[in-house]
């Protein structure tokens, strides 16, 4: 695969593939623990808490991945009922005071990681450093403001070809 190759299946799948890979690995650690505990009858200490991690991950990296394919909670229901020109800007709006609130829950869950990072706290079962786990949302908040922002350039772009095409 070229380089440009790989940007673009990145651009295109990346948060989709890191959510499935941790669905993944949440899936087979449960199976496995289920054939530990009832066939060998010697669960796994881990095995909950690692499954919890692998689900706050996809979870996060699913924000970005809802973002990019407009899977948004949004009523839309005045959008629909306003004059084109109005629905437009108002969609607008409400994309940008979602980037807004992006962006104040990334500064808040960078906050949050850093300060488990100073602590240096542990997991309970696994011993992994916590901020490992608090990483989760900054990266998945991070990639909902740039899905955001992508968002709003191809709406943007959409509505410029529109008025060339009819002028």
């Amino acid at each position: 695969m070229k380089g440009s190759n790989i940007l673009r299946w990145l651009e295109k799948y990346f948060e989709e593939a890191v959510g499935v890979t941790f669905l993944i690995l949440l899936s087979l650690a449960m199976m496995l623990q289920i054939i530990m505990r009832y066939i060998f009858s010697a669960p796994f200490t881990w095995s909950e808490e690692f499954c919890r991690y692998c689900f706050i991950y996809s979870v996060m990296f699913g924000i970005g991945y809802c973002t990019r394919h407009n899977k948004t909670l949004r009523v839309d229901l005045l959008v629909t009922l306003l004059p084109t020109g109005i629905g437009r800007l108002l969609d607008f709006l409400g994309k940008l005071l979602t980037l807004v609130l992006y962006g104040f829950l990334f500064y808040a869950a960078i906050q949050v990681t850093k300060n488990s990072y100073v602590k240096a706290q542990l997991s309970p079962a696994m011993m992994i450093p916590m901020w490992w786990v608090f990483l989760s949302a900054p990266l998945g908040f991070f990639f909902a403001i740039l899905r955001t922002i992508q968002s709003m350039f191809h709406d943007l772009r959409r509505r410029l070809d529109t008025k060339e095409e009819n002028t």
